[in-house]
């Protein structure tokens, strides 16, 4: 075998740790790469039950541990992407 193949296989020998076995299912809420966003919040779109790109009161109440009127800074009464993901992240860094 020549040196650019073994390169090559070498170099995608680390992704092959990641995949997931044959059969086995990845749901939204599990983070399909290491240091991805933990199994235990729901991603933003799995939140998103009604898919209008917002997470309201109702919605958030799958998060455990949301406070959802802090997470909600411009006071909208609906979480956007980046609320969302910064409420998660918190909930994230105190869980630690």
């Amino acid at each position: 075998m020549n040196k650019l193949a073994v390169l090559v296989l070498a170099a995608g020998f680390p992704l092959a740790a990641c995949a997931p076995e044959p059969g086995e299912q990845i749901s939204p809420e599990q983070p399909a790469q290491p240091g991805a966003q933990s199994a235990r919040e729901p991603t933003f779109e799995v939140a998103d039950s009604n898919k209008d790109g917002k997470v309201s009161r109702d919605e958030a109440g799958i998060v455990q541990g949301l406070d959802f009127g802090t997470a909600d800074a411009n006071g909208d009464s609906m979480l956007d992407r980046l609320e969302y993901t910064a409420a998660i992240a918190e909930i994230s860094r105190l869980r630690r």
